[in-house]
């Protein structure tokens, strides 16, 4: 069996076809969800305790917390080893959203790329090849990840963040015309 190990600029593929290139060389966030590695902080941990609300089918809510009031976080068992996150200023959510792709509405997976191509997007002046999604509600390719930075601990996801505000749009457009047939039938 023939396992490409490099991307050819401009061509397209699809996401099954870029997993099988070497490790390391495609975003690790297209290989979708996949087992929950970590789920309990470390023992012995000081002030842990249970949120008794957690659900298995809920994988956006933190099932373990520590502190109290402006100090309380929330464990991430979606982290390889396991992570703590600020609450009060949504640092957990947002950790939880736009790092590991879980919707805070839906709390389920965000939709990943069907096809992806190595190439530069439209209007862009970085002269380097990225990563690329189609986007199927905007009809173009968007940029997967954003630059490397120490806040954000690596790279961004672009395509969570899209994604995100994508089916915000779509839910409001919804609303708008559940409204409309709802006035028309009166």
């Amino acid at each position: 069996m023939n396992i490409m190990k490099h991307a050819l600029p401009g061509r397209i593929y699809k996401v099954k076809q870029v997993l099988k290139f070497r490790e390391g060389y495609v975003p690790a966030f297209l290989k979708g969800p996949g087992k929950i590695p970590n789920t309990a902080p470390p023992q012995g941990t000081p002030g842990v305790y249970l949120n008794h609300r957690y659900s298995e089918d809920d994988p956006y809510s933190p099932q373990y917390y520590r502190g109290k009031g402006h100090k309380k976080e929330g464990w991430c068992p979606h982290c390889p080893s396991g992570s703590w996150h600020k609450l009060k200023q949504s640092g957990y959510h947002y950790h939880v959203q736009y790092h590991h792709g879980y919707s805070a509405s839906a709390k389920t997976h965000i939709e990943l790329p069907d096809l992806v191509k190595l190439g530069r997007e439209e209007g862009s002046k970085n002269q380097a090849l990225e990563w690329l999604g189609w986007c199927n509600s905007c009809n173009r390719w968007l940029q997967l990840l954003g630059r490397w930075s120490r806040k954000n601990k690596g790279q961004s996801n672009k395509w969570f963040k899209h994604m995100v505000k994508v089916s915000h749009h779509a839910s409001i457009l919804l609303s708008l015309l559940e409204l409309i047939c709802a006035t028309r039938s009166i």
